[in-house]
């Protein structure tokens, strides 16, 4: 019987440690979800990458905001750097359909552990053409890079790493031996009353 709530145990703490509870989570924090309003948001990530074996802390974190959130201003965050990048693609009016936000730590000893967690913040105006009730997703990406090492182990990465909450339609896609997937982080947006 004891030998069987072990298993048990061991099971339902595998299971809460599958990539489906791992993710960038986004809030937030009482600031506005109305169309046509300004808003913080916060992405916080919750581990940095692993071969299986070693785990290796985040040097860079990459946001896509999309139009519907407007032009992007990142927070600073000290010993990182933050770059805002307009996608090529335009819509009809000449707007960039989207923002690439890339903060990127300044040294290897300003990259987050794996055994932390960290948030990124940005302020955003919620486009007035939201009528309905949206979900505006912000793919994310971590990149844990070459030559990073874990704090235990002390062993180097011996590539770079990612892990790419990218899937905005409810599908999944397997990892690779470099890279994890899972589903971007969303924030829901009402209309104007």
């Amino acid at each position: 019987m004891k030998k069987r709530i072990v298993i048990l145990a061991a099971i339902l703490t595998m299971v809460g440690l599958t990539p489906s509870s791992a993710h960038v989570g986004a809030n937030l924090r009482g600031f506005s979800d109305v169309a046509g309003q300004s808003s913080t948001v916060y992405l916080r990530l919750g581990h940095g990458c692993t071969d299986g074996k070693n785990y290796f802390g985040t040097s860079s974190f990459e946001v896509v905001v999309p139009i519907e959130a407007g032009t992007p201003r990142p927070e600073f965050k000290a010993g990182w750097r933050a770059k805002v990048v307009p996608s090529a693609e335009k819509n009809d009016k000449g707007v960039a359909l989207s923002n690439k936000i890339t903060w990127t730590a300044k040294s290897p000893l300003q990259a987050i552990d794996h055994g932390t967690f960290a948030e990124f913040a940005f302020q955003v105006r919620w486009s007035a053409a939201i009528t309905a009730v949206t979900k505006v997703a912000f793919p994310t990406t971590q990149v844990c890079k070459r030559g990073l090492q874990d704090f235990d182990t002390k062993k180097k990465a011996p590539n770079d790493f990612f892990l790419k909450w990218i899937i905005t339609d409810g599908s999944t896609l397997a990892a690779t031996a470099d890279t994890e997937f899972g589903p971007a982080p969303t924030v829901t947006v009402k209309p104007a009353a």
